[in-house]
Parts: C-alpha cells; sequence; structure tokens
C-alpha cells in the first residue's frame, strides 16, 4: 500500500534507488523461503510531518545486524551490501532516520523522512 503524493519530495533517481534496492533485497531473501513462506509487505505513508516507508519480509534465517546494519553473507564482501548502504545514503541526504531490525520471523526495514 503507498500513497504516491508522499514521495514527491524524492527525486526521481533516489525514489529508483531507494524502492530498487529496498525490494531487492526483500525479494532475494523470500527467495530462499519455501513458497508459502514467500511474503512482502509495504507501506508507504505520512504521519505527523514524516514521509514514512516500511517493509517487512519473512526471515527464517534473519542475517546478523553490525552498526545496524545486515552484514552480508556473501563470500566475498568488498563487492556486496552496496544497495543497503545506498539505502542509508539516500534517507540521509533528506535528513532521515533507517532502522533495521529482525523480530519473529520478519526482516523490516522502517524509514523516517521529514517533509519538506
Amino acid at each position: 500500500m503507498a500513497d504516491g503524493k508522499q514521495l514527491d519530495q524524492l527525486s526521481s533517481a533516489d525514489l529508483y534507488a531507494l524502492f530498487g534496492n529496498l525490494l531487492d533485497n526483500a525479494i532475494e531473501a523470500v527467495a530462499k523461503e519455501p513458497p508459502e513462506k514467500r511474503t512482502i509487505s509495504m507501506q508507504v505513508f505520512k504521519k505527523r510531518g514524516y514521509l514514512c516507508i516500511h517493509i517487512e519480509n519473512f526471515c527464517t534465517d534473519p542475517p546478523e545486524l553490525v552498526n545496524g546494519l545486515p552484514k552480508t553473507r556473501k563470500q566475498d564482501d568488498r563487492y556486496h551490501g552496496f544497495g543497503i548502504k545506498s539505502i542509508r545514503y539516500i534517507v540521509e541526504k533528506y535528513h532521515g532516520n533507517l532502522a533495521i531490525s529482525t523480530d519473529h520471523q520478519q526482516f523490516c526495514v522502517d524509514i523516517l523522512i521529514p517533509n519538506q
């Protein structure tokens, strides 16, 4: 569910990069799950002067979080992890806050960006 009007404050390039990386990561994670567990939920809305983005996906084996970001499980970490760093960069560019959590087999990303 998304209220697209709330996304007007982000540039097109940032919008594509943000949602492209968020959804790519979620799709990659649920592809490892049994078909009946492959769920992704996304909400975009405005609340109390903030653009709020919440995305979560089922994850039986959540990644380790290091400094608030998931640690890559790929062999050569020098060439991985750029997507989540890109998400963080975009959120910070708009003076927002990124929070990642894992709870009850759910991987959750919450983004708050002040409305401009």
